[in-house]
This record gives structure tokens, sequence and C-alpha cells, in this order.
């Protein structure tokens, strides 16, 4: 039997051996009309759950948050489609952030009962890639990042180390250098102004100029397994980290800000070298979530 339940308008399936919750940007999804280049936007998204439209009050499903003026952010043409763009022309490269209001949160450590929950795999998933060849090497966060906090506007990036205002726990997918790189980061203390990065690790070089798909899928923990993630890079999967005892990945001691309303903020972060003088564009931007893989597969 699926039980169905009203939340600001919307109808919502609770339960169901099918449901799934859709969460998807509809300014960066699927479809190449263009609704005029390099020009600004306004917060768009759609969210679905066990197939009907959902809604959820006061909360916009994705928005684009701190930094950037037009034309650095707003839409361009590539490889014949229409993608989201960033270029990052900000003082001191402040971060071109959007964000999505729905945020996956589960239990990290293993449980000693099964908790029952219509919702134990998350799933991001995004195409990314940069609309030229960097000028310069990108060495600060360009691509998928995951912060742990609840604030929306972030002065600083995960990849500058100890800097005033980098107090920021998280990790991430990003570019790096100036032939296409991906580096997995993570970033585990968010104290005293922030620390180094905890750990960097290259996932391969695809190129600048290639349209690169990315999804970082989550497992809630379960009895005797700590929670744990799996990073897939055209749809290969490329890495999996685990949390639980001695743990590289952040949990909620490590933010600095209170960690409400959800674990882990997911944005798109432009924060490239200005001189790299190459925009980060993006589309299929969603958040996916659902009882088991299976059904996001």
């Amino acid at each position: 039997m699926t039980l169905r339940a009203t939340f600001g308008g919307g109808r919502v399936a609770l339960g169901g051996a099918g449901s799934s919750l859709d969460v998807f940007d509809v300014l960066a999804i699927g479809g190449n009309l263009s609704p005029g280049n390099n020009t600004g936007w306004s917060s768009g998204g759609m969210m679905r759950y066990g197939g009907d439209i959902a809604t959820i009050a006061g909360l916009n499903a994705f928005d684009n948050g701190s930094g950037g003026a037009t034309p650095n952010r707003g839409y361009q043409p590539f490889v014949g489609m229409m993608w989201r763009r960033a270029r990052n022309t900000a003082a001191g490269n402040t971060p071109i952030d959007w964000y999505c209001g729905v945020r996956p949160n589960f239990p990290f450590d293993a449980v000693p009962v099964d908790l029952p929950s219509p919702t134990k795999v998350w799933e991001v998933g995004v195409t990314m890639t940069l609309d030229a060849t960097p000028a310069v090497a990108i060495t600060r966060d360009c691509g998928l990042v995951f912060v742990l906090s609840n604030n929306t506007a972030y002065g600083n990036c995960l990849r500058a180390g100890v800097a005033v205002s980098n107090d920021f726990a998280g990790f991430g997918v990003v570019f790096n250098g100036t032939n296409g790189e991906l580096l997995w980061i993570v970033k585990k203390s968010g104290a005293a102004g922030g620390a180094p990065l905890t750990e960097s690790v290259s996932l391969g070089v695809y190129g600048a100029l290639r349209p690169i798909p990315v999804r970082v899928r989550f497992h809630a923990a379960t009895v005797g397994q700590a929670a744990y993630l799996e990073v897939f890079v055209d749809n290969v999967r490329v890495l999996r980290r685990d949390w639980g005892p001695g743990t590289i990945l952040p949990v909620v001691a490590d933010a600095t800000f209170q960690a409400v309303l959800g674990y882990f903020s997911v944005m798109m972060r432009a924060a490239q070298e200005s001189t790299a003088n190459a925009a980060l564009l993006f589309r299929d931007f969603r958040v996916r979530a659902a009882y088991s893989a299976a059904l996001l597969d």
C-alpha cells in the first residue's frame, strides 16, 4: 500500500517498493532550448516523489548562491546543447555557487537495528565540462562540492587551505590543472580558520573540453555496516570511501556551523582563478534518493 500526503500543495508518495525522490534543476536539465545566452536566472527546481510532483513549503529546490554577476553566470551553447555557465572574475575568487535546498541526511555509523526509511540511498549527479582549456592551472574548487553546513554563502573554498573564513568541512569532485583532470578532495576539519585538505586523489584526466558525467552515491549505515559513498565517472565506479571509526570523511562534529536541515549542502561551485579564462559548464544537475540503489540504476 502506498500512502499519500500533501506538503505545501504538492502530493507526495510516502513509501512503496518503487518510491524514489527526484529533485532536479529545471534550468540545467536535458533540453536544448536557450532562454537567452549569457543571461542571469531566478530560482528554479522541481521535485518528484514516487512519481508525483511534490513541493515543500519555503524551499527552493535549486538556487544560484553567492558571488558572480551577468554575464559571468548564465547560459552558453556547447557541443550543440545548452549549459549553465560560470566564469569566475570575482575579486579574490569568491565562489559562485548553485545549491540545492534538499540535502542528503542519513546515519553515518553502523546501527544496532535496521532503521525504517524510504530513502536509504542518495545520489547527486551532473554532467560538467570547461568551455576552454585553462590559461593557468585551476587550483580552487571548480565542480561538484558538498559542504557540511546549512549556510548558503561561503566566502572561501575547500582547497584554499588555512585561510580566514575557510572554516568549512566537506568534499567534492573538482577540476584541477589545465588538462581536464578530476580530483576527489576531502577537508575534514573546519575549525580555527580551516585546514589543509585531508585527501586529494586524481580520478583521471578526461580533457578540459569534454563533457564528463559525474555521480556521487551515498549509502546509509545499516546493521554492522557504516555509511559509505561511491564516485562514478563516465558511469564507472572510480572511488569508494567509508564512514565509521577513524574515517577521513567529515561528520556533524566537524562542522563549524550547526548542520541542520540535512548534513551536506549540495552545490555546483565555480571558484576557478579568473586568469584561467575558462567557464565551468554543467547540465543535468539533480539529487535523487530511494530505498535501494536498484531503483536509481
